[in-house]
């Protein structure tokens, strides 16, 4: 999980920065990003990080270590990615509708 996730968050950081669009959370994206791993998850940084706590939390095989990873899934999926989201809708309209029409959730539960 901890490789894994680190890697979805560098190749997805990458990605934005080859675009020069922001990688800040709540920043103000400059253009739309739809390549792998964008059309696999629309939170690909946000899902790397989530597995990063996850495998944090089994290897050091404590039940209270997975406090933190609910706390960040449920911040991270009813604020943060709700406002960016938001944004995004605003920035790039039809295009947004669309992309969101053809890529996976891939982290956000039934949220579509």
């Amino acid at each position: 999980m901890l490789i894994e996730g680190e890697r979805s968050d560098l190749q997805s950081v990458r990605l934005l920065i080859s675009h020069n669009t922001t990688v800040e959370a709540g920043g103000n994206p400059s253009s739309l990003v739809t390549w792998y791993p964008y059309n696999y998850s629309r939170n690909p940084i946000y899902l790397g990080l989530l597995l990063i706590a996850l495998g944090t939390a089994t290897t050091l095989s404590s039940i209270s270590a997975f406090i933190a990873p609910i706390i960040f899934f449920l911040v991270v999926n009813t604020i943060i990615i709700p406002f960016e989201e938001n944004r995004l809708q605003k920035n790039f309209g039809i295009e947004y509708e669309r992309y969101k029409g053809q890529s996976g959730d891939g982290y956000k539960a039934n949220r579509v």
